[in-house]
């Protein structure tokens, strides 16, 4: 029996995304972590020989994304949890975004996860196990003014883990979306806003918290997280459909 869990993460070279890749290391997990530097994430990472595979891949390139799957099954011999944290917003109205920002916030925020998820599926129902964790926004549920299409593509996201849950979960598989507040922004363009001094929480606390998630025999479904600034707290509701953390 394997005690030690083999993760997939993507957007993994600074913020939440790095944060989870050093918590899981020094736990023992073994990680494949995409980033668009192997460079800039090697430098911020001590691992033991054989527990890191970092992956230099564009999002946006659905055959990248095919073969970090392919290569992180052949190097550890499965995948137990994909982490879908890569993510891009803009801040504005839509007649005011041109098509070329439209539609790399589609690519990075639905396209990418929708594409990571299609890819690794079949690993995962051949082993009959896996957790797959997206990551959204509380904009998917109420957006704010002016998040126009981040809210349009994280909602697409939540949307489609949905129905992909349903069809999966006989299978052993697992998936949860969750829905923060804001996390301190380098993920926000700088061209159109950037939340400077915005947090959530500690981002060591939060992947603490999301680790503690892939460890549950039945997740919940939907994991919304306010911007309260007491500790990250799992509360577990009787319908296990949504958990509310403050």
């Amino acid at each position: 029996m394997h005690n030690k869990k083999v993760w997939f993460i993507t957007g993994a070279s600074h913020g939440l995304g790095l944060a989870f890749v050093k918590m899981l290391l020094e736990k023992g997990d073994r990680v494949a972590a995409t980033t668009r530097s192997i460079a800039n994430l090697s430098r911020n990472i001590t691992a033991l020989a054989g527990n890191f595979l970092p992956l230099q891949v564009d999002l946006t390139d659905e055959q990248a994304i095919e073969q970090a799957i392919a290569d992180t099954h052949k190097t550890f011999g499965r995948i137990d949890v994909v982490v879908n944290n890569a993510g891009y917003a803009v801040h504005g109205a839509m007649e005011e975004l041109g098509p070329a920002v439209i539609d790399r916030c589609f690519a990075i925020n639905t396209v990418a996860p929708m594409t990571v998820m299609y890819k690794v599926l079949p690993y995962l129902r051949r082993q009959r196990s896996g957790y797959i964790l997206n990551i959204s926004s509380l904009a998917a549920c109420a957006s704010a003014a002016d998040t126009d299409m981040y809210a349009a593509t994280k909602h697409a996201i939540l949307g489609l883990s949905e129905r992909i849950m349903e069809e999966v979960h006989s299978l052993g598989i697992n998936i949860t979306v969750v829905a923060p507040a804001a996390f301190q922004a380098q993920l926000w363009s700088k061209e159109y806003f950037t939340m400077e001094n915005v947090r959530l929480h500690d981002h060591d606390e939060v992947a603490a918290g999301f680790i503690e998630l892939a460890g549950q025999p039945n997740p919940p479904r939907l994991l919304l997280l306010d911007n309260h600034t007491t500790p990250l707290k799992l509360e577990k509701h009787s319908n296990n459909e949504i958990q509310f953390v403050r």
